[in-house]
């Protein structure tokens, strides 16, 4: 049979390569779960970077990759996938893994499985799949009490309250009971979904949350007239969302390197170009104490921060000290809202990017944890269906559910 198959990406770093894509040349080698699982179980991921995972046994076998759901042809590929998995493993699983969010056509996909094979669906958290990835690729999945810090940093997750997730500081425990501990302060998404793909609005929204609004109008935007028709919209409600990825891009808008997204993540990946072209040393900004104020992270008072200085020194440089600021922010609100010396798993897709991944496994080591880091697994949703699966096996033979036990909430608007 003839199957198709992308090409697998990597990158190194300090800490050695990594996978962003795990595709050809790798499928469909297996990865170990944690315990047994007690049947065959089929994960089906999220929208993004998609890819599903058959778990039989001690062994998942993630697919290759199947890209982003957002066309009829996508999502045709994605049961094509499905049916040539099960067909070479010679199963038919009747426990499915989905993702949350209701939209997704992959959990729709389960629902429709289950219904035909008279199975279940276990709906799984972004994040927690994310953090467990981690844990199963390293196999450090922790036993019944024991507990374990996740850092996810990405766009977007659908959390179990209905928000839009996606800076998160998560403890769990081996028995699938876990809670938000910390999250990066949620910035209103002006125009909705127009704002992922124009960063300009999360940066302006961002800078007026920080009371900044005159230093909004000062900067030297590409695109007056769009920023000023921005300001007026600074007064609706709009969608809130914690992702560490609207941060990095909103950075790389105030920065001056764009202010639209022609692709995904496009001004997080030129931010991070610019920092590291500047060979300097990401130390942070002293003062950010004030920042940290658990469960959140002020990241609008961290924008605003960059704009003030945004004159000062070279951009590049201020590209690396953004970095290591946000970094130094993560861990140490990770070491007032973690147990002391825990391990702690980072995943989630801004972990694609080497100086973050550096900075924030240094601060996060200086502080005493033990840190694991993705290598074999993507960091972002190329990964995700495998945290599912690791999730799955390890609720069926412990005979548990996942239980989220709250924590970590604020009002509609963070202090």
């Amino acid at each position: 049979m003839v199957r198709r198959v992308d090409d697998s990406v990597a990158r190194s770093g300090p800490d050695g390569p990594f996978l962003v894509r795990r595709s050809r040349g790798y499928v469909p080698l297996p990865l170990p779960l944690p315990v047994a699982a007690p049947e065959p179980i089929l994960a089906l991921g999220g929208f993004l970077q998609t890819t599903v995972t058959l778990a039989v046994e001690g062994q998942a076998f993630p697919s290759q990759h199947v890209g982003d759901l957002d066309t009829e042809a996508a999502r045709a590929f994605l049961r094509e996938v499905v049916a040539n998995l099960e067909d070479f493993l010679a199963v038919t699983p009747r426990v499915l893994a989905a993702d949350l969010h209701p939209d997704y056509p992959s959990r729709q996909l389960a629902w429709s499985l289950a219904a035909e094979r008279g199975g279940e669906v276990l709906e799984l958290q972004h994040h927690l799949a994310h953090g467990a990835a981690v844990l199963g690729e390293h196999a450090r999945f922790p036993e019944g009490r024991q507990q374990v810090g996740i850092v996810a940093l990405d766009g977007t997750g659908f959390g179990p309250d209905g928000t839009a997730w996606g800076g998160e500081l998560l403890l769990a425990s081996g028995e699938l009971a876990w809670e938000r501990r910390g999250f990066l302060q949620p910035l209103p998404l002006l125009g909705g979904e127009r704002a992922v793909q124009e960063p300009v609005r999360v940066a302006v929204a961002a800078l007026v949350a920080a009371g900044e609004e005159e230093l909004a109008w000062k900067l030297p935007w590409q695109r007056r007239e769009l920023v000023e028709a921005l300001f007026p919209l600074t007064r609706g409600p709009w969608p809130l969302a914690s992702g560490a990825g609207r941060v990095f891009e909103a950075a790389g808008a105030i920065l001056g390197l764009g202010e639209t997204n022609r692709y995904e993540g496009e001004l997080a990946m030129r931010l991070e170009a610019v920092a590291s072209g500047a060979r300097v040393s990401p130390h942070p900004w002293p003062g950010l104490e004030g920042l940290v104020r658990p469960p959140v992270i002020r990241t609008d008072l961290l924008l605003a921060e960059l704009a003030r200085r945004r004159y000062a020194q070279y951009r590049g440089v201020l590209a690396a000290q953004f970095h290591g600021s946000f970094a130094w922010l993560v861990a140490q609100l990770a070491a007032e809202v973690f147990p002391p010396g825990c391990l702690v798993a980072v995943g989630g897709g801004c972990l694609v990017n080497r100086l973050l991944r550096s900075c924030l496994a240094r601060e996060l080591r200086e502080r005493g944890f033990q840190v694991l880091l993705p290598r074999e697994v993507p960091p972002g949703d190329g990964g995700l269906s495998y945290g599912q699966a690791v999730l799955s096996a390890v609720s069926l033979q412990r005979g548990v559910r996942p239980v989220f036990q709250g924590g970590g909430q604020c009002a509609s608007r963070c202090p």
